[in-house]
């Protein structure tokens, strides 16, 4: 049970580490590579995450913001 909770919340302060990365850098590869993740990793997780958490990146041609709404 006690490692259990551990990981939930471990799981949790990843996950907002992934945001939080992605939000301030605004891009997905150097994101990435500030967390030592794969890109295709990285894309995978916080479409995830959007769906789970119902927030959403916006994205162009060239970087990725965090939406007005999310």
């Amino acid at each position: 049970k006690t490692l259990n909770k551990f990981a939930k919340g471990h799981f949790m302060n990843t996950d907002y580490l992934a945001i939080a990365t992605l939000a301030e850098l605004q891009h997905y590869g150097n994101a990435a590579k500030e967390l030592n993740i794969s890109q295709p990793g990285l894309s995978h997780a916080i479409r995830s995450l959007e769906k789970i958490m119902d927030f959403h990146f916006e994205k162009t041609w060239q970087n990725v913001r965090l939406s007005l709404n999310g």
